[in-house]
This record gives C-alpha cells, structure tokens and sequence, in this order.
C-alpha cells in the first residue's frame, strides 16, 4: 500500500499527484497506470484533477486502480479526485472492454471549482466504475460525485455504488 500526500501541482492541465500523458507521436505502445491500494489525498490542481489527471489523444490509455482512495483533493477547474480526458477509447460500447476502470475505490471530501466532485470524463474518453463508495464530495458546478461531458463520452457503472452527501447545482451524477 502506498500514499500519495500533500502535492501541489500549479502548472495548467496537470493532475495534482499523478499526470498521466502522451508524448503527442502515434505510437502502439499503451500508456498504463495499475494502482492497488493506493491512498492520494489532500493533492491540488491548478486545472483539472485534484489528484489524477489525463490527456493522452495519440496513444492507448489503460488505468486500473483497485481499493483506492482518493481524500481531499482539490481541482480549481474539473475532477476533484480525478480527470479523465482524450483516452482514446471513444469506440467502445463494451462495458469490458473499457480500458481505464475503478473497482472498489473510495472517493471522500474531493473538491472541483467547477464540475465533477470526485470525477470528470471529458472529451473522447470513457471509464468504468464498479463497486464505489463516494462521500462528502462537492462541486460548485455539475456532478457532485461525477460529471460527463457529451462530446464522445461513456460512463459505465457496475457493481454497487454507494453515494452520501454529495453535492453539486445538478445531482450526483450528470
């Protein structure tokens, strides 16, 4: 188990502890992130993602995390905890298929300026979540516990999710 605390990432389009992106050239290789167990809290973005943040247009992005939590991370834009953005999966309609998942994570207290609470997906992106706790997360815009932008988006839910005291101007989800 490892801990991720107490980072601050100022620079425009990062996350606040982990920035995960392409070089910008076609490639084949995938571009992979496995987490297990893994705590971030109290990180902070300039921009997007408190905790976590991606944008990678040109290659394949694959994410697992698995028992994470993510704790009082900030975004001063979207994706409180995490923003996921250009990860190339934009064809996928198979929920197992969908490249960047979360099983069994918790997302407690994560702020967004803007929207998503806990989660952002944004442009031609898609994300699973299966069997997630969120609590306690705010957004002063849409998606207390997630948002989904429409350009080429999927948001894919399985398993229970469990949802408290989020809040948002338009629900826990939108």
């Amino acid at each position: 188990m490892s801990t991720v605390a107490n980072v601050s990432a100022a620079k425009p389009k990062t996350g606040g502890a982990i920035y995960v992106a392409d070089t910008g050239k076609d490639t084949a290789a995938a571009t992979k992130l496995v987490m297990n167990g893994t705590t971030l809290q109290n990180n902070t973005s300039g921009a997007r993602g408190g905790a976590l943040a991606t944008d990678t247009s040109s290659t394949a992005l694959i994410i697992n995390a698995t028992n994470c939590t993510f704790y009082k991370n900030t975004s001063t834009t979207s994706g409180g905890a995490v923003c996921v953005q250009n990860s190339n999966c934009n064809s996928t309609t198979d929920p197992t298929a969908v490249p960047i998942v979360f099983t069994g994570c918790v997302f407690r207290e994560n702020s967004s300026k803007t929207d998503g609470g806990a989660i952002d997906v944004r442009t031609n992106s898609c994300l699973k979540i299966d069997g997630i706790t969120a609590e306690g997360n705010t957004a002063t815009g849409n998606g207390g516990v997630v948002y989904v932008t429409s350009n080429n988006t999927r948001l894919y839910i399985t398993g229970e999710v469990s949802c408290k005291n989020n809040t948002a101007k338009s629900g826990p989800f939108s």
